[in-house]
């Protein structure tokens, strides 16, 4: 055997656990389609060409997240073959990538600004792991105002929750390279990437796919990063708005003031298939971890409550007033069957909010991670 057997061999294994989870989640939903399991999963596998593809990308993703210890993604589509055309059958193209990367017009505008402009928000003297106990800690920097609230870890090294979780802006300071900390330091959780295996999965021909845990999460746990392209949200102003989410910050370029974009649409990973739901399990946090100041965060996402194994990972694109029992210009949502709330329509646009309104998302189109590149954005993101 090779010496990459034992490695394939234990992601081939959580695949199987992952799977099994989500159907028996299904069944335990009272979904009468997937209480066929066996035949769904036989009209699954006689879509040859479209599982061929699905699972081809599947090891592609997955090699890359082994290289920088992150845990696995699968893949899965059950519909039945009859439905399974280009844009429902086979995962929507897109560049997978494991963190965000300014594009160009913004990487030199940002660079271009005085070095003092660019500072860590943490710069803590801890010498070893970090403690809350500490003063001198980043971790100790809690602060709340009317539209912020500052939030911690704790000694689980889950998310420490305030008593109520309200439609707000909540934020986290990590540890970064200005701080004496080493890697194992307590206060960088989502510095280490997703640590539990996520099943990206074909919901319906309504809601399309969706992103459902392979394993247990708890409360407070970092699920995952939504990561993609940071642009000016000035040079989107004519593109698809489906998979921007807006950071809450703005900049100072030539005395204008600029607000910053992270675009999933071409490049992203498995944050992009997170579904909209009025009563979620699944909370974003503005985290700050990088030498840039208070003027770029990375959107994470913690769960809220314990999530079950097979259960769909979910999130409130919206703030309260814009979620209404009914308005001529919204749509259905179609969070569940019993949801009877219209959110905006897709050409509304909001500040800091997923701008992912229907539930219609960008099917189909060729390949788009070639061996050759896959190994190129490989080496470039290792060295960054």
């Amino acid at each position: 055997m090779g010496k990459r057997a034992p490695e394939e061999l234990k992601v081939y294994k959580e695949y199987i656990s992952a799977v099994r989870k989500v159907e028996q989640r299904l069944v335990a939903e009272g979904n009468t389609f997937y209480r066929k399991t066996d035949w769904a999963i036989l009209e699954h596998y006689a879509g040859r060409d479209t599982l061929f593809e699905n699972k081809l990308r599947e090891a592609r993703f997955n090699a890359l997240l082994q290289k920088v210890g992150i845990a696995p993604v699968f893949i899965e589509n059950w519909l039945p073959t009859l439905y399974k055309t280009d844009v429902l059958g086979e995962l929507p193209s897109f560049r997978f990538i494991y963190k965000s990367f300014m594009a160009d017009h913004f990487s030199r505008k940002f660079l271009a600004l005085p070095p003092g402009f660019r500072t860590s928000r943490c710069k803590c003297k801890c010498a070893e792991d970090c403690s809350a106990s500490n003063l001198d800690c980043c971790i100790s920097d809690v602060s709340t105002d009317a539209t912020n609230v500052r939030l911690t870890y704790d000694a689980s090294r889950r998310l420490a929750f305030p008593n109520r979780i309200r439609t707000t802006n909540y934020e986290l300071i990590e540890c970064s390279g200005s701080c004496k900390c080493g890697p194992g330091c307590p206060n960088r959780i989502t510095q280490r990437g997703r640590q539990v295996a996520v099943v990206i999965f074909f919901e319906n021909t309504e809601k399309n796919w969706g992103l459902r845990a392979g394993e247990p999460i708890r409360r407070g746990q970092f699920i995952t990063e939504y990561v993609g392209e940071v642009k000016l949200a000035s040079s989107l102003k004519y593109s698809n708005k489906a998979y921007q989410l807006q950071i809450p910050r703005t900049l100072e370029f030539d005395d204008k003031s600029e607000s910053l974009v992270i675009d999933a649409s071409g490049f992203g990973n498995e944050a992009r298939f997170i579904n909209h739901s009025c009563s979620p399990n699944a909370l974003l946090v503005w985290v700050y971890s990088d030498d840039y100041g208070g003027h770029y965060a990375r959107s994470c996402f913690f769960a809220t409550r314990d999530i079950q194994a097979g259960e769909e990972i979910m999130y409130n694109y919206y703030s309260g007033a814009e979620l209404k029992k009914k308005v001529k210009s919204g749509i259905k949502c179609r969070c569940s069957f019993k949801c009877n709330i219209y959110i905006p329509g897709q050409t509304e646009q909001r500040s800091d909010t997923l701008a992912r309104a229907s539930r219609t998302k960008p099917g189909g189109g060729q390949q788009a991670e070639i061996d050759d590149q896959l190994q190129s954005e490989l080496e470039q993101q290792q060295r960054q």
